[in-house]
């Protein structure tokens, strides 16, 4: 292998994996390739590294401060991806290795250059995954594939705000498609409405640990489903409901599909609150068991950092009609079918979090209303 093509292949290698965005050495190595093409780019090293010609790339390799600095930074990175490298959760989260924690969030913040995130939700998140990568804790964490990212803000003349989408390109993303255990990308499906919603998943690697993102621009959906998961934070109530159902129905789906089995799920915030109700289907499913007693289980094992979800009701039981009869688990009920009648209403908590070993009562309740249904619902709440 000659001097540039092991230089390239090194800068290439490090420039897809996230560990790069918190170590200062290694940005100071890929602004000084081409520092006017790396304030162009947004920082993005993916960009400047794929943007470097063949002569550039030759008249690197024969600077060799340069060479000896790329060597260093590559020994660093792949001393610390090994799965013997010393680090605190080796000896205090040792279970964590076989099956991680599942870390659910709408947005991550990890870097300008992978634009899913808008604010400090974001960045927490993406603070989460590169302390949980330092200390060696073992995680996956699970995200939507905004190719149009949040709006950025224009100002015109007369000081009122515009917003403006610009859609990432994949080619420059340090995203690659997630492989299943059978080796073909991860697909995955799911109930919306009347429709079925599919999803590809990308995996970003982020130092130790992965990042999936689940991407509905695929050909086997409808124009508007396709552009479900384009956006951060976009559209009417409708849009956003069934954007969570994605995240929390979708994002175990992905986990299932990608072969990943998790020890416990972590919801930040409620947009991911779905997943306990995914997940609870699942294990009765496996087990027989009824709705309560694997709710106990899903409840001991799930974590959240402040569910504020509050969604009108009309939208929620419309995109969840095809899941309801897994989902709803009523003590006791007292229904009269007639023409004549006006209401149906029962009500569901999703499970999120995990207090004092119970299903905590942060959540959301849901009460559908159906024009042909009386129900008189004694459905038992958390």
């Amino acid at each position: 292998m000659s001097p540039e093509e092991k230089l390239y292949r090194q800068l290439h290698e490090l420039s897809m994996n996230m560990w790069w965005a918190w170590n200062p050495s290694v940005i100071k190595l890929f602004r000084d390739l081409d520092p006017e093409g790396f304030r162009a780019s947004k920082h993005n090293p993916l960009k400047v590294v794929k943007s470097l010609t063949p002569e550039r790339v030759r008249a690197l390799a024969q600077d060799a401060a340069l060479r000896a600095r790329a060597d260093r930074v590559y020994r660093e990175f792949h001393a610390y991806v090994s799965p013997n490298a010393h680090t605190w959760a080796q000896t205090e989260a040792a279970p964590l290795r076989v099956r991680p924690v599942a870390y659910f969030s709408a947005e991550f913040g990890i870097h300008e250059s992978l634009p899913i995130y808008s604010g400090g939700l974001g960045v927490l998140a993406g603070d989460h995954i590169k302390t949980a990568s330092d200390l060696g804790l073992a995680l996956v964490a699970v995200g939507l594939f905004y190719r149009e990212s949040y709006f950025r803000q224009q100002i015109d003349a007369e000081g009122y705000q515009h917003a403006e989408y610009v859609t990432a390109s994949e080619e420059f993303l340090a995203a690659t498609r997630k492989l299943g255990p059978d080796g073909r990308p991860v697909m995955i499906h799911l109930p919306l409405g009347r429709e079925r919603l599919f999803a590809q998943v990308w995996q970003v690697n982020v130092g130790r640990n992965q990042l999936l993102l689940l991407d509905t621009d695929v050909e086997s959906n409808t124009p508007e489903n396709r552009k479900l998961s384009a956006r951060l934070y976009f559209g009417d109530q409708h849009t956003r409901i069934r954007q969570e159902l994605l995240l929390g129905v979708g994002g175990i789906r992905a986990l299932r599909a990608s072969g990943i089995e998790w020890s416990g799920l972590h919801l930040n915030e409620g947009h991911s609150a779905f997943a306990t109700l995914e997940y609870a289907r699942l294990r009765m499913e496996e087990t027989g068991a009824d709705f309560w007693s694997v709710a106990q289980d899903v409840a001991q094992s799930t974590v959240f950092t402040n569910v504020s979800l509050r969604s009108p009701m009309f939208f929620i039981a419309r995109a969840t009609a095809p899941m309801l009869p897994a989902w709803v688990v009523p003590t006791k009920i007292n229904s009269t079918l007639s023409r004549g009648s006006t209401q149906m209403g029962f009500t569901w908590k999703p499970l999120c979090t995990l207090r004092d070993g119970v299903i905590g009562s942060d959540c959301f309740a849901i009460h559908i209303t159906d024009s042909r249904v009386n129900c008189l619902n004694d459905t038992r709440m958390i």
